[in-house]
């Protein structure tokens, strides 16, 4: 983990910079009716390391896939998204 001596240890202790969980990553293939709020609806419970709202898990997923912000959000069915969670 990357970060600065005295930023990080304010955020270690701060708790903004968690190392709780195993990091998972996962290859969605979306199907007819996806939409991005019913994926993040699907794989929330996943995330079992740390508590996400759902409006959070939703960006995230956008982040790791920027085409789908390049295509105005939009996807369509076979698209490939990767969703990335943390579990105890």
């Amino acid at each position: 983990m990357k970060f600065f001596a005295v930023l990080g240890t304010a955020a270690l202790l701060s708790g903004f910079i968690s190392d709780d969980g195993k990091p998972m990553s996962e290859v969605y293939v979306v199907k007819p009716g996806d939409t991005i709020w019913s994926i993040s609806e699907k794989f929330l419970p996943k995330n079992t390391a740390e508590r996400k709202y759902i409006l959070q898990f939703q960006d995230e997923i956008i982040a790791a896939n920027p085409e789908v912000k390049a295509n105005g959000y939009n996807i369509q069915p076979g698209d490939k998204l990767v969703i990335n969670y943390r579990v105890k």
